[in-house]
């Protein structure tokens, strides 16, 4: 099977030789990056099963073949590319094949490295499908796909789905939707399929006998080990008391040192990541060393489009410092990684059935997580917030109070929105603010989609009328509806929010718009929240003040039934008898009024 494929990749040819190659994906010449990128690609341990597992790919009765291998082997970024090889080999019309990741980011993130090693246009002839943003075509041969978007185009559609190669990587994350698209496949029995679909089970060692039990013994290729680059790791006995400042510090260590390398850095949230990033690049540039100064770079969902400044200049000469959480774990790869500095903490959304409410919870990673990161270190490529900080000074925070909306925290983002686009995407004047600007350039792309899916499905659209007393009170009976269970009441009038669902005590956080202005009254009693964090001294975030009737009238009955024995809900209940009094009467004085009428007439 591996002569049949005819690459050109196999056949040894450079930029200097007078044949000139020609990607068979597109039959466009190959470029010299594409011939810089092939000798990093045939160094990788991976590299040494390619034709084992083409061979396997071909042969398997099943139609499913596992990998087994350690991470940064180079799995990620080459099995796909030898899947769409296998498939244009074997003359599919389409040569669709579709990978899966189990983090969004992770898609985005593989779909620029794959693009770029096997020289072709993201977009066009490798894609990729993530939450509101699908970056594919008709040309699109190879996509990378969150796992779960995959697992409803799958239970919406007969068969096996729009594909011909199915790649499910990182299958030790044990995602739902992974678990899922697994027992589906297993039931569908591929081998006894018209199409000849094939499935490949990516996953590292550990959970190799359990796929292979559970998939009835198939083929399993085993990567092998790489050249034991790997550091040593240095364990500081001492926890910093702050672990930013501590990465910081050992970042510059690295710089003064000009140790050879990129490095990465693991953070557990994304407030901890803009704080190291801006720290850092106010101390780099200070730096007294040969070359450009370092690139810092932050990676996280609120920081996708940072994703692609990963892969660039790769050639320039100055050092990535690439900063990033848990979310990056998996399927990240970067070649020239040398240094991983690892605070050993991540940050969870934990559901807690005790408070009834998600939780951010921070907590040591176990120590699987801290071999994957470690082994990053080989060498071998292996928002909603629109605020990035409190402000800094006295004019920084006026210039916010005067995009703050008194409704509270969502009509406030909502004008902050309103303002960027007036401003026209000006990156300076977020920065003067202290707003994310790349979460409003997102969330202005999202929009555009949204509105472009409406047009699409012909759903009547209306011109924005933001500020008026009718979008204003929508706006209410929405959150209200959809939030419902995220309602904190402040029984005391000292901002110490009560949760309804529990009886647990909790702040605003310091980005709320009540605690930033000038001369705060007293705290507005009820309020309804979007995000609720124990680990950060029991904030809650994005605040808006509500009304309990409103609260009354759209929430559920059964859900004032259940709640906690405390005085809100003995007063909801209260309330909701006297509403539903009001309207008993309010329905026999007008039907009364209609009956003599009638009479009269």
């Amino acid at each position: 099977m591996a002569a049949q494929l005819g690459l050109t990749e196999e056949s040894g040819l450079s930029p200097g030789e007078p044949e000139l190659a020609v990607n068979p994906f597109d039959g466009l010449p190959l470029s010299s990056r594409y011939y810089e990128l092939l000798e990093q690609r045939r160094a990788l341990p991976i590299w040494a099963a390619r034709f084992t597992f083409l061979e396997q790919l071909e042969s398997s009765p099943s139609g499913v073949v596992i990998v087994s291998g350690e991470p940064g082997s180079g799995k990620s970024t080459q099995i796909p590319q030898w899947c769409a090889e296998f498939a244009l080999a074997r003359g599919f019309q389409e040569s669709r094949v579709t990978v899966t990741q189990p983090y969004p980011l992770a898609a985005l993130s593989l779909a620029l490295q794959v693009a770029d090693e096997m020289d072709l246009t993201l977009g066009h002839e490798v894609g990729y499908s993530i939450p509101q943003e699908d970056c594919t075509g008709p040309q699109t041969l190879l996509r990378f796909c969150w796992d779960r978007l995959l697992l409803q185009e799958v239970a919406s559609t007969r068969g096996t789905g729009a594909w011909d190669v199915l790649v499910l990587d990182e299958a030790q994350e044990r995602s739902v939707a992974s678990d899922l698209l697994q027992g589906l496949l297993r039931d569908a029995r591929l081998g006894n399929l018209p199409e000849d679909p094939k499935v490949v089970v990516v996953t590292d060692p550990g959970l190799e006998p359990k796929l292979q039990a559970f998939w009835g013994n198939p083929p399993v290729v085993r990567v092998p080990s790489g050249p034991g680059r790997c550091p040593t790791p240095v364990y500081r006995d001492a926890v910093p008391t702050d672990r930013v400042e501590a990465a910081c510090q050992a970042v510059l260590e690295l710089c003064r040192k000009e140790a050879p390398g990129d490095v990465l850095v693991y953070l557990p949230s994304e407030e901890e990541i803009s704080l190291c990033c801006e720290s850092l690049s106010r101390e780099v540039g200070t730096l007294t060393i040969q070359g450009p100064p370092p690139r810092v770079l932050p990676l996280h969902p609120g920081h996708s489009q940072a994703a692609q400044a990963v892969y660039e200049d790769t050639d320039s000469g100055a050092r990535k410092i690439v900063v990033t959480h848990w979310l990056a774990d998996f399927s990240f790869s970067l070649p020239s990684i040398r240094h991983v500095i690892d605070s050993g903490l991540e940050l969870r959304s934990v559901y807690n059935p005790q408070i009834r409410a998600e939780s951010q919870v921070l907590r040591p990673i176990s120590k699987c997580q801290a071999e994957a990161r470690r082994l990053r270190a080989r060498g071998a490529p292996p928002a909603a917030p629109g605020f990035t900080r409190p402000p800094l000074c006295a004019e920084e925070a006026a210039l916010r109070r005067a995009l703050e909306h008194a409704d509270g925290d969502h009509s406030s983002l909502i004008q902050v929105y309103e303002a960027f686009l007036q401003s026209g995407a000006d990156k300076a004047w977020c920065q003067a603010r202290g707003l994310n600007w790349a979460a409003l350039c997102q969330a202005q792309k999202l929009r555009g989609e949204l509105l472009e899916l409406m047009q699409r499905i012909e759903l009547p659209l209306s011109q924005p009328a933001f500020g008026s007393e009718k979008n204003r009170r929508d706006l209410q009976k929405a959150l209200v509806s959809g939030y419902f269970l995220k309602v904190a009441r402040d029984t005391d009038g000292s901002g110490n929010y009560l949760l309804l669902t529990h009886k647990h005590v909790a702040q605003l956080s310091p980005f709320c718009c009540y605690r930033s202005r000038r001369a705060p009254a007293r705290p507005p009693p009820w309020v309804l929240y979007h995000s609720f964090s124990v680990s950060k001294d029991n904030c809650l975030s994005i605040v808006s003040e509500i009304q309990p009737q409103m609260l009354v009238e759209l929430a559920p009955p059964y859900f004032l039934s259940n709640l906690p024995p405390s005085e809100s809900r003995d007063f909801l209940n209260q309330l909701r008898e006297e509403m539903a009094d009001s309207s008993t009467e309010s329905e026999s004085s007008s039907t009364q009024e209609f009956r003599d009428a009638c009479v009269l007439q």
